[in-house]
C-alpha cells in the first residue's frame, strides 16, 4: 500500500512548552492514522518508530528522558522482563506517554464542572449535548454515566418548554431526551419564522392627517410663545409679521378676534390673506372672499 497518501498527524510537542492539544485526543489522532495507513498488523515495534518519529523533537525528548530514568530506577532485572511478556513495546511506549502528559484527574474537580455547565443563550441543543459528553468522560461516573448526562439536559436547560416536555414522559432515557429537545428547538425556531413573516404597514399610511385649522392653532400657540426660530418674539399668528399684532384685537366690522376691520371678510374684502401651515418663511397665498370654519 502506498502510505504516501494519508497524511501525517501532527507532531504532538514539537518545541519546549505547552501542547495544542491533549494527548488523549492526539492518541486518538494518531491511532487513527495507524489504521488509515494500514499499519495495524504491522510489528510493535515499528509501530513504536512511527509513534516515536511523530512525536516531535520536544516530546522525543521528554520520552527518552523519561524511558531512561525508569530504566536507571528499576531495582529488580526479573520485572522488566515480566512486564515485556504482558505489554508489547509499542503498548507501554503508549503508557509511558501517557503517564507523563496526561494530567492525574480529579474526579471531584471534574464532576463540580460538569454540574457546573449550563445551556447557553443562544446555544443549540446539539453543541449543549456535547459539552456535557466530552465533560462527563473525566467524571467516572461508570453505569450512571448517560443518566447523569440526561439529568443535566432537563435541570440545565435554558428552554422551559424543554423542561416541561421532559419531565412528562414517563420512561426516559438520554437518547429519547436528546431526540425531544432537538424536536422542541426545532419547532421553536419554525414559529419564530412563521411569525416573523407579516405585512408592515409604511407609517405613512397609519399617519391621520392634521387638519389644517388644528395645524392653525398649533402654529398661533408657537408663533405666541417662541416665534418660528425660537427669538421669544411675539408675531402675527397668520403671516408671522413682528410689526403687527392682530392675534388679539377686535374687529371693529364684525366684533371678532384675530383681526383688523380692513381684513373683515363680513365686507368682502379682497386683499383678505389666509396663511396655511407649511408654506416657505411664513408667507400667505392670497385668497379671494375665503371662508374659514373656526376649529374652536
Amino acid at each position: 500500500m502506498n502510505y504516501n497518501i494519508v497524511s501525517k498527524p501532527h507532531p504532538f510537542l514539537e518545541s519546549p512548552g505547552t501542547p495544542v492539544v491533549q494527548w488523549k485526543t492526539w492518541k486518538i489522532i494518531f491511532q487513527n492514522y495507524l489504521s488509515a495507513a494500514d499499519l495495524e498488523g504491522a510489528s510493535a515495534g515499528r509501530r513504536k518508530a512511527i509513534l516515536i518519529a511523530s512525536l516531535g523533537t520536544e516530546a522525543q525528548r521528554i520520552y527518552y528522558t523519561v524511558l531512561n530514568s525508569r530504566a536507571t530506577s528499576a531495582a529488580i532485572p526479573g520485572a522488566q522482563q515480566a512486564a515485556d511478556d504482558d505489554n508489547d513495546e509499542f503498548t507501554r511506549a503508549l503508557q509511558l506517554l501517557g503517564d507523563y502528559f496526561e494530567p492525574k484527574i480529579n474526579v471531584v474537580a471534574e464532576r463540580y464542572k460538569f454540574r457546573s455547565r449550563s445551556h447557553e443563550p443562544g446555544e443549540n441543543v446539539q453543541t449543549f449535548v456535547l459539552a456535557l459528553k466530552h465533560l462527563a468522560s473525566t467524571c467516572q461516573f461508570a453505569g450512571l454515566h448517560d443518566d447523569m448526562i440526561r439529568d443535566q439536559i432537563v435541570e440545565k436547560t435554558n428552554s422551559t418548554r424543554v423542561r416541561e416536555r421532559l419531565l412528562m414522559e414517563k420512561d426516559l432515557t438520554l437518547t429519547k431526551a436528546i431526540q425531544i429537545a432537538e424536536r422542541v428547538e426545532a419547532a421553536e425556531k419554525e414559529r419564530k419564522a412563521i411569525e416573523g413573516i407579516a405585512v408592515k404597514i409604511p407609517d405613512e399610511l397609519n399617519a391621520v392627517p392634521m387638519p389644517v385649522c388644528a395645524q392653525t392653532q398649533v402654529n398661533k400657540r408657537s408663533y405666541r410663545n417662541n416665534g418660528p426660530n425660537g427669538e421669544g418674539k411675539r408675531r402675527c399668528f397668520r403671516c408671522g409679521s413682528q410689526r403687527h399684532l392682530a392675534n388679539s384685537d377686535v374687529c371693529r366690522q364684525c366684533s371678532r378676534v384675530g383681526h383688523f376691520q380692513r381684513m373683515c371678510r363680513e365686507v368682502g374684502n379682497a386683499n383678505v390673506m389666509q396663511c396655511f401651515d407649511g408654506e416657505a418663511n411664513g408667507e400667505c397665498m392670497r385668497k379671494t372672499n375665503v371662508s374659514v370654519t373656526s376649529c374652536e
